[in-house]
């Protein structure tokens, strides 16, 4: 039988049964109480084996994160320590490559100075050669060989003689040119003669 009349029919029976809980419909009054206590003790046992099962699980889940943040704390450790070393080693390049630069700040103020030491040495030393030729004559025409081992004195006697001095001038040196000996119809080497007096050169 179907139907709204057979709907009504459940519906008053779900209503009697809750009514009095502690009977179930179409069952005796002793055996309802009996099968409510089983249900009641199957859903405690069910209730507990739940619970344990979550407990389990839950120390389980528990150990995993201890272990997990174990092992991103060791792993933090070790990058604070990488860090901090790498730190460390930056402070001593920063200090090296201060050093440097003052270094060589330090350096190329000194090859300034010492560029410009050797420029006015260079001078110095210039003038000074250019001094000490200032009392050297050449005399050209002088055939070679005729000065003999003494050409210093040759020199100062043949001056003298040629320019009619009264006395004979002092020579410091006299030597031909450093060239080479000249050959057979070659004009002979200048003589290079150095005057001790710079007036007597004049």
């Amino acid at each position: 039988m179907s139907g709204p009349s057979a709907r009504l029919k459940a519906t008053k029976k779900a209503h009697e049964a809750a009514e009095s809980p502690g009977a179930l419909p179409g069952t005796p009054a002793g055996s309802n109480q009996l099968t409510l206590s089983a249900f009641n003790e199957g859903m405690a046992q069910m209730k507990t084996d739940i619970c344990g099962k979550m407990d389990s699980v839950v120390d389980s889940l528990r150990a995993e994160i201890a272990l997990v943040r174990e092992g991103a704390q060791e792993s933090m450790n070790n990058l604070q320590a990488t860090s901090t070393a790498h730190e460390a080693r930056l402070v001593d390049v920063e200090k090296c490559a201060a050093f440097c630069d003052n270094t060589a700040t330090e350096l190329l103020t000194k090859f300034d100075k010492l560029k410009c030491e050797v420029t006015d040495l260079q001078n110095k030393c210039d003038d000074l050669e250019g001094r000490q030729r200032r009392n050297n004559i050449r005399v050209l025409g002088v055939p070679e060989g005729v000065e003999g081992p003494h050409p210093t004195e040759y020199m100062a006697d043949l001056l003298g003689d040629l320019l009619q001095l009264i006395d004979k001038p002092v020579l410091d040196r006299a030597h031909r040119s450093s060239r080479a000996k000249p050959r057979a119809g070659e004009p002979p080497r200048p003589f290079v003669i150095r005057v001790h007096h710079f007036q007597t050169k004049e």
